[in-house]
């Protein structure tokens, strides 16, 4: 036998373990019985099918699906699967979130309190909308403008 085909045969079987192991993991942090819970937003950037819930900063679940809402498409509807054990309640909320100012966007549903009952599957988590980076800009333009007016209108008196 060649060397070729031993190097290819060891290239080859390091790539199924690899598949193997990474699978195996995959399935054992975001496996077991899943709930499926609802949340709107009129700006959902970054969230797509398969981004990463959070609950309380730790992974519970994935999306499954983002698309306009039925009732207003003006709105999107973001369907989401946490795990089984997570404790999502009548005060958790829904928001975006990010780790850092260059990382990707993720839902983050708080914990809420221990008291309220725990929201049964299907319901819809409230939200609260993210202020987007074109948000704080236009904001910040507003108040630039303000200033010069009234800069102005101090230098005339």
């Amino acid at each position: 036998m060649s060397n070729e085909v031993k190097v290819g045969i060891v290239v080859i079987s390091a790539m199924i373990i690899f598949v193997v192991v990474f699978l195996s993991v995959a399935s054992v942090q975001l496996g077991g019985s899943r709930i499926e819970y609802r949340t709107y937003f009129k700006f959902a950037g970054g969230l797509d099918s398969g981004t990463l819930v959070r609950f309380g900063g730790r992974k519970a679940g994935v999306i499954s699906d983002v698309h306009p809402a039925a009732d207003d498409p003006t709105t999107n509807e973001v369907v989401f699967q946490v795990r089984e054990d997570v404790p999502v309640n009548e005060n958790s909320l829904a928001k975006i979130g990010s780790l850092n100012a260059l990382g990707d966007n993720y839902l983050e549903i708080s914990p809420g309190t221990k008291e309220a009952a725990r929201m049964p599957p299907g319901s819809t988590i409230p939200s609260d909308e993210m202020t987007s980076f074109s948000d704080i800009t236009s904001k910040v333009a507003e108040v630039t403008e303000t200033a010069n007016t009234v800069l102005l209108s101090l230098r005339d008196d």
